[in-house]
């Protein structure tokens, strides 16, 4: 009904959908690239390093259109995505853990938390090798999934307590 229509044009609600605004995150990720070399990580700009990371994705599956993907060539965009090794993994988490006294969660450190997870899940499948068990063990893994539930009520209950 035009009662409606007038309600959301009262707002300046955009009909024709969401703006596409490739162009403008690709011209500020350019601009992040040419000063520093490299993609944003999620603590620097979470908002243009999410939305490397989708074009990322995008560009490998090609669903990308051959305009963006000369583009993002043009600043060597898939060359600045470099996988971490294992080690690699580790020592951050091993810095992490020599900074923090603990080790990272998914709640305290999304990636690396997320990273100790999947090692857990890969011991339980007896897929880590007895250099990485051990690694991971020095630093105080708690490779049981219930332990590391516990683990985190108790860092909860240790941020409650210093606020009472």
């Amino acid at each position: 009904s035009d009662y409606w229509v007038d309600k959301l044009l009262s707002i300046k609600f955009n009909f024709e959908g969401k703006k596409d605004n490739w162009l403008e995150y690709y011209e500020k990720l350019k601009k992040y690239v040419l000063k520093h070399q490299a993609i944003p990580d999620v603590k620097n700009n979470q908002n243009l390093y999410t939305w490397a990371r989708n074009n990322r994705d995008n560009y490998i599956d090609g669903s990308l259109n051959e305009n963006q993907k000369r583009l993002l060539d043009e600043i060597n965009f898939l060359s600045m995505f470099k996988s971490k090794t294992w080690e690699e993994w580790y020592q951050d988490v091993k810095a992490f853990y020599e900074l923090a006294g603990k080790l990272p969660t998914i709640h305290s450190e999304k990636q690396l938390g997320s990273w100790l997870n999947v090692q857990r899940q890969k011991n339980k499948n007896k897929e880590l090798s007895s250099e990485e068990i051990e690694k991971l063990e020095v630093l105080g893994i708690i490779w049981d999934g219930d332990e590391a539930k516990r683990d985190r009520w108790i860092e909860m209950f240790e941020k409650v307590k210093a606020f009472y």
